[in-house]
């Protein structure tokens, strides 16, 4: 059914995130090839009629899912993330480009994202408080685990949250203590821009119920997401560490080794 010209890896993209940039596409999609062919080929996307241009007549480059084309209707099996609002396509770029990396440096062996949990009605992962629905995370991450070269089934995620400007505390205070209440993950690492905010989570989590013994609360500085993740800091009870370290991934493959 899908022909050697069907870009599956860009489709799933979109479907998973809502959209794409031109940017993110040269960047992720089509790094390698021959720059007099980057205006060309993207534009073929939408003139293949796998995507089409972003449904707010403003925004330029940006393409979204052609919805009504039966290779990429087939293909995502009705399940994609609808476009996110135009205020939040640049936070959203910032967390995918971060997904994208870890995921390609093996760091994550899956990610979903926000639009991508609503699309599928992800109940398992909605942040609830007193039975209402406060929010998704950002993003959810699985680790590459395995014992040999099997897979282990069941093992929790890492919740993501990429905060680039300050809420208030009390929205601080609804966020922990729902996350509080989340058993099926592992750790909830926040990404911050500036150091204010990292303090206004920080301040608030001691004011809730935030089980930091069972579930670990990490924070990672924007530029570090935005660089290489494998090097990357993330302060935890006042303590830096590595990806490795906070998500157990060094754990996991010893294990694995063990096992063997």
């Amino acid at each position: 059914m899908f022909n050697q010209t069907f870009p599956k890896e860009l489709i799933e993209f979109v479907a998973k995130t809502g959209f794409i940039t031109k940017e993110t596409w040269v960047k992720y999609f089509f790094a390698g090839r021959k720059p007099r062919w980057t205006h060309q080929a993207w534009a073929d996307l939408a003139r293949r009629g796998y995507l089409m241009p972003h449904p707010y007549p403003r925004i330029e480059n940006i393409y979204v899912l052609n919805r009504l084309n039966r290779l990429v209707r087939d293909f995502v099996h009705g399940q994609a993330a609808r476009p996110p609002a135009v205020p939040q396509i640049d936070h959203d770029e910032i967390l995918n480009h971060g997904l994208l990396r870890a995921e390609r440096s093996e760091l994550i062996s899956q990610w979903i994202s926000e639009p991508e949990l609503k699309a599928m009605g992800g109940r398992e992962h909605q942040i609830k408080r007193a039975g209402r629905i406060t929010k998704y995370p950002d993003a959810i991450v699985y680790l590459p685990r395995t014992i040999g070269d099997m897979p282990i089934a069941g093992d929790k995620p890492i919740a993501i949250e990429l905060e680039l400007t300050l809420k208030s505390r009390r929205r601080y205070r609804q966020i922990m203590a729902a996350y509080g209440c989340m058993n099926h993950i592992r750790a909830v690492l926040f990404v911050t821009k500036a150091p204010v905010i990292e303090r206004a989570i920080k301040e608030n989590v001691i004011k809730t119920y935030f089980p930091t013994d069972q579930i670990k609360l990490g924070f990672m500085r924007l530029a570090d997401w935005q660089g290489n993740l494998s090097e990357a800091a993330i302060e935890i009870d006042g303590k830096r560490q590595s990806w490795a370290d906070f998500s157990g991934v060094h754990s996991f493959r010893t294990e694995g080794t063990a096992a063997a």
